[in-house]
């Protein structure tokens, strides 16, 4: 009986993967498959070799999105700490206003960051693409939280042996928190 409702199990979960993988088996047999001529790997010549701008757009897109997932978690890791870890006036106020950016819709900042890129002469270009993208709120209000938990006794017993604030960032906070600054990459090299 046991083994019956294994089988059975597995049955259904494999119609269920099928289901869910036929798009992609779909793509791939009618990429190399034509009405006409049968099996041709054609196709892809035509994109990859070809006419190689297809790939030269997919390179720069990566360079791109490499940039601004360093960028962001750079600066996130610099001001989640800020936050985490120092006093300044109107941290909270500061805070807040950087989680109520996080829930404003994209088209909100959309004329402002216009604007100010006309004004630093930087449309039509990457860094008109790059720059906002690297000063998202996500990465710092989510640091700032895992940041917090990272004791304050480690980071006093590193100020009383010389280190400075950058140093303290890399090589006693990030380590810490490795998991967490690394999905945060992770997460923002996806979305972008």
């Amino acid at each position: 009986m046991h083994k019956y409702k294994q089988y059975t199990r597995l049955f259904v979960f494999s119609i269920i993967a099928f289901i869910f993988l036929f798009p992609i088996i779909y793509l791939i047999v009618f990429s190399v498959f034509h009405s006409d001529t049968g099996f041709s790997l054609m196709n892809y010549y035509k994109v990859f070799l070809a006419k190689p701008d297809y790939l030269i757009k997919f390179w720069r897109s990566l360079a791109m999105c490499l940039m601004i997932a360093a960028g962001q978690t750079l600066f996130s890791c610099m001001s989640g700490t800020a936050f985490a870890k120092y006093s300044f006036p109107l941290k909270k106020f500061w805070f807040i206003l950087f989680a109520l950016f996080m829930i404003l819709p994209i088209q909100v900042t959309l004329l402002p960051n216009y604007i100010l890129l006309e004004k630093l002469k930087l449309l039509n270009s990457w860094k008109a693409l790059i720059i906002p993208a690297i000063f998202s709120p996500f990465g710092t209000v989510w640091l700032t939280f895992v940041f917090q938990a990272i004791p304050d006794s480690t980071l006093d017993a590193a100020r009383m042996d010389g280190v400075n604030q950058l140093q303290m960032i890399r090589y006693i906070i990030v380590p810490n928190s490795k998991p967490a600054v690394i999905t945060l990459f992770i997460l923002v090299f996806t979305e972008t």
